[in-house]
């Protein structure tokens, strides 16, 4: 009789229990804000960086990668990375827009079943690239994958070829219009390459002077290859690293200019993605043991003037 009583108990403890952590749940999800209208539904910021979509996408305890949205603005993906987890978990998030302009909660997507981050999407919206480490024995991302847009989702996986999957460290790849894939091999530089026929051919290292600067990648090409933004640790920057705009004239990439003290500061900032629209541009500051979003107004032609 002892025996089933305390059964009995226990049995009770443990259906309280998971009542109480459904509630929890359920209370996390009511808390969360309803999100509508273009960009989450944020308010635009100025000339001066704000931190994207505070507590919903950029949250303490995560390390967070640019958010790459569709050309229709009904897409946005984003990276995490859970440092603060034993497992230190890299994973892509997808949010997307319904029909009544509200956003739905980040749902967590694999396409490869190992850790994944730095999605981007190209220009029509036809091939999401992204950054898998699928050898544990290295620290982070090494290979660049990408999978196709088909009539109900994303096809299966590709690695790109070992003309771009080397032995080193390749991750971050934009591409233009022209179908031209923009990388990052690291320290070595940024990359380029040619996608003929479904193939990615004529590797080489990006021209000078770009290729001249130190320990510079995580490169957004623009759709028209008008301009190229990246990171760098070059001498004379405002911090750690900095952001970088050169802008293509007959054919040939100008020097790089240093995007200003309004959005580089004495800390990180990296991995920048201008929005399909041509109206913000995205990017990643780290502060001692914690890394968000940020994003900031942009005007390619105001740029150009006010960097003369």
């Amino acid at each position: 009789m002892k025996r089933f009583i305390s059964i009995f108990i226990f049995t009770l403890f443990i259906l309280a229990f998971i009542d109480c952590h459904a509630q929890d749940e359920q209370q996390e999800i009511n808390d969360v804000p309803i999100l509508k209208g273009p960009y989450l539904g944020q308010t635009p910021p100025g000339l001066t960086p704000e931190i994207f979509a505070p507590g919903f996408i950029s949250k303490k305890g995560y390390f967070e990668y640019p958010c790459s949205f569709s050309s229709d603005m009904t897409e946005m993906y984003y990276g995490v990375n859970m440092f603060l987890e034993k497992e230190k978990e890299k994973y892509i998030l997808c949010v997307k827009r319904k029909k009544d302009g509200s956003w739905s909660l980040p749902e967590k997507i694999s396409f490869t079943g190992f850790h994944e981050s730095e999605p981007i999407l190209t220009p029509d919206n036809s091939k999401l690239f992204f950054s898998v480490r699928t050898d544990l024995n290295k620290n982070k991302p090494h290979d660049i994958w990408y999978v196709n847009r088909e009539k109900d989702g994303w096809s299966k996986p590709i690695k790109l070829n070992s003309e771009i999957n080397s032995n080193k460290y390749e991750y971050y790849a934009s591409m233009s219009q022209n179908n031209k894939l923009y990388f990052t091999r690291e320290g070595e530089g940024i990359f380029t390459a040619e996608c003929i026929d479904n193939d990615f051919v004529n590797v080489k290292k990006i021209d000078p002077p770009i290729s001249k600067f130190k320990f510079c990648g995580h490169p957004f090409i623009a759709p028209n290859e008008s301009y190229l933004i990246f990171d760098s640790r070059e001498r004379g920057g405002f911090g750690e690293a900095d952001l970088y705009i050169s802008f293509k004239e007959n054919g040939q990439w100008g020097s790089p200019i240093n995007l200003g003290e309004k959005i580089n500061t004495r800390e990180i900032e990296m991995m920048p993605i201008v929005t399909p629209d041509g109206k913000y541009l995205f990017f990643c500051r780290k502060v001692n043991n914690e890394r968000d979003i940020y994003w900031v107004e942009f005007d390619i032609e105001k740029i150009k003037i006010s960097l003369k």
